[in-house]
């Protein structure tokens, strides 16, 4: 494990598992379900096409790239299932939930709602480099397509402010899922083929 021994792994196993897929997978379906019931059509398709874009984008990466090491005029980077699963799609979902909630929930309580999924993210991010399940090259590329996924839903239609009651019923949902499903494991164990391997220098 990298760096010193506290916080202890644990608790960094534990943080790590909010961005895996078997979590965010159901707990994202179910917001676009329950946008679809609010009749939030535009909102729902924008964090279909979001989150959609984003698993796509991941997983085609990881497909393409993998784990490689590639020397550029003498630094070497390395990759770890690049790029990282639970960055990206962390990014994309809690990303989401604080743009929904920045838009519905006005004052401190909904700022520091907000602020406080986003440090989620950061922290999930730690927590895999702590980890030692990606390298910074992968965490990097991980917040890129987050971010990209989170213009997406911007640019389609996300983000419109909404009454209090359909928000609370989102943010109940997707709490839901995640603590339903938390400690369930999917992202970054799946391999597929590796068609890079020209990238990979020894």
């Amino acid at each position: 494990m990298r760096g010193p021994g506290w916080p202890p792994q644990g608790f960094w196993f534990f943080v790590a598992n909010f961005g895996d897929l078997a979590v965010l997978g159901p707990a994202a379906l179910a917001v676009l379900v329950v946008l679809a019931v609010q009749r939030r059509r535009a909102d729902a398709l924008a964090w279909a096409a979001g989150f959609g874009m984003c698993f796509l984008l991941t997983f085609g990466l990881k497909a393409v790239f993998g784990s490689f090491r590639l020397t550029l005029f003498g630094h070497v980077f390395n990759a770890s299932s690049f790029p990282s699963g639970h960055v990206a799609h962390a990014t994309a979902f809690y990303g989401g939930l604080a743009m929904l909630v920045a838009a519905a929930w006005r004052g401190r309580t909904g700022r520091l709602v907000a602020a406080a999924l986003a440090l989620l993210v950061a922290l999930i991010a730690a927590a895999v480099f702590v980890l030692w399940w990606h390298h910074t090259l992968d965490i990097v590329f991980g917040f890129l397509v987050g971010g990209a996924s989170l213009w997406v839903m911007r640019s389609v239609g996300l983000a419109r402010p909404r009454g209090p009651v359909q928000l609370a019923a989102i943010l109940g949902v997707a709490a839901l899922l995640v603590g339903a499903t938390h400690g369930m494991r999917l992202d970054d164990h799946i391999r597929p083929f590796r068609f890079a391997s020209f990238l990979t220098s020894h």
